[in-house]
């Protein structure tokens, strides 16, 4: 009976303390779960460049053709000899990468894994690969896949992996639906990220902004990108991508940061990681392109130089 009682009474003052000490412990907890991710290396991983879709919005497949893929034996030997990073897989579509599965499942534990997906394709066929990943982002292409289609997805998925967001570009034709796309997915018990539509070569109208303004202050406070960043372009800045933030395409091929390799990949280039010589930046850069990308802005770190 005395050893039943060592077992039994440390779980029932945890039970007894829990409602008392988890207001206190939560947000000191959150803030360390924060600066532990922060102190990761941050990697854009793109597999292939493959995509079901078309979306007006997108600049990325036909880049399918300039990068192939390489097989997962080499980016495991490359994965599983770095440090501990968080690795965010994107495309294109990951899952349409060949060996997808092998990769996922045979990535060193000491990484944190998120992914971005479209779910265009059976997401029960991957039930063993949705638990590696700490987060899955889904996004919503409107011209490609109609809402009530895409949220019987999300609930497929949300059997097996807790952790999910959506994102929707803030494309101009959809943007008047946009608070109906939100209603909807947020009833899911998903939260709603709405990404601008970037791109240099368009900027939206005061009426546009307007809706984008209005559709975001639905899910999100911040306001810190609207579009293109025009008024950044030739601004030199001292950031560290390229040190704690890398692009890596599917050939191997490494950029400091995604806005770097669309707008100068000269200046951004890392190398490939398949070479002996390639290594981490040790020092920040001094850049001037627009810094107007979300998976850049989400991660890097950048002071006017």
């Amino acid at each position: 009976h005395s050893a039943i009682g060592r077992e039994v009474l440390p779980m029932t003052l945890r039970e007894l303390l829990k409602p008392y000490l988890k207001p206190f412990l939560r947000p000191v907890l959150s803030r360390y779960k924060t600066y532990r991710r922060r102190k990761l290396v941050h990697v854009i991983f793109i597999p292939t460049y493959s995509c079901q879709y078309r979306c007006p919005y997108c600049e990325v497949w036909p880049l399918v053709a300039k990068f192939k893929t390489v097989d997962p034996e080499k980016w495991l030997n490359f994965f599983n000899r770095q440090p501990p990073a968080l690795i965010d897989s994107t495309g294109g579509e990951p899952f349409l990468y060949e060996a997808w599965r092998e990769l996922i499942l045979n990535l060193s534990g000491r990484h944190r894994l998120a992914v971005t997906t479209n779910l265009a394709y059976e997401v029960s066929e991957f039930v063993d690969v949705w638990p590696r990943f700490n987060g899955v982002t889904v996004s919503f292409h409107p011209h490609s896949i109609d809402l009530e289609a895409f949220m019987a997805k999300i609930q497929e998925l949300k059997k097996f992996q807790r952790n999910v967001g959506c994102n929707i570009v803030a494309y101009p034709d959809q943007l008047e639906k946009l608070p109906n796309y939100i209603q909807a997915i947020r009833s899911l018990g998903v939260a709603v990220h709405i990404d601008p539509y970037i791109s240099e070569k368009y900027g939206y109208t005061p009426r546009e902004l307007e809706l984008l303004r209005s559709a975001r202050g639905l899910v999100e406070k911040s306001r810190r990108m609207e579009g293109f960043n025009f008024g950044d372009t030739g601004v030199l800045k001292s950031c560290d991508a390229g040190r704690r933030h890398i692009l890596l395409l599917p050939d191997g091929s490494c950029f400091t940061c995604m806005c770097g390799f669309f707008l100068k990949p000269e200046d951004h280039s890392m190398g490939n990681v398949f070479s002996k010589e390639w290594s981490l930046r040790q020092r920040d850069i001094v850049c001037d392109v627009s810094c107007s990308c979300g998976c850049d802005l989400d991660w890097v770190k950048f002071k006017r130089a």
